[in-house]
């Protein structure tokens, strides 16, 4: 048979919390309100811009801008957003590293995007 749990208040002993280790944080960085409005303005007009190139007629140069506006969105929100302006320089040279690798890809890209038109 079924039996009904009682609902005494047992009294539970006060737990520590965990040990955090936040390795190269000593502090968190806080920023305004106001840098955000900033940025996400920034980021705003940048995506106009983005429209606007794409009814102009460059012919491939329109491609080339169009990601080089995306790369300066992206670098925006990776230093802002995610707060990685504020990280090690380890983890800044790793990025580097990434975008470098990133731009040898757009790179060759362009250039097959180039031989065909």
């Amino acid at each position: 048979m079924y039996k009904v749990p009682s609902f005494k208040h047992e009294t539970v002993p006060p737990v520590d919390p965990p040990e955090t280790d936040h390795g190269d944080h000593d502090e968190h960085h806080i920023m305004p309100t106001y840098v955000y409005v900033i940025i996400l303005a920034i980021l705003m007009c940048l995506t106009i811009v983005t429209v606007a190139v794409s009814y102009l007629d460059m012919q491939k140069y329109t491609v080339m801008l169009a990601l080089f506006i995306a790369t300066i969105k992206v670098t925006l929100v990776m230093m802002y957003f995610m707060h990685l302006k504020y990280e090690k320089k380890n983890l800044i040279i790793m990025i580097v590293g990434v975008l470098i690798t990133y731009g040898i890809f757009i790179g060759l890209t362009m250039a097959d995007f180039a031989f065909r038109i």
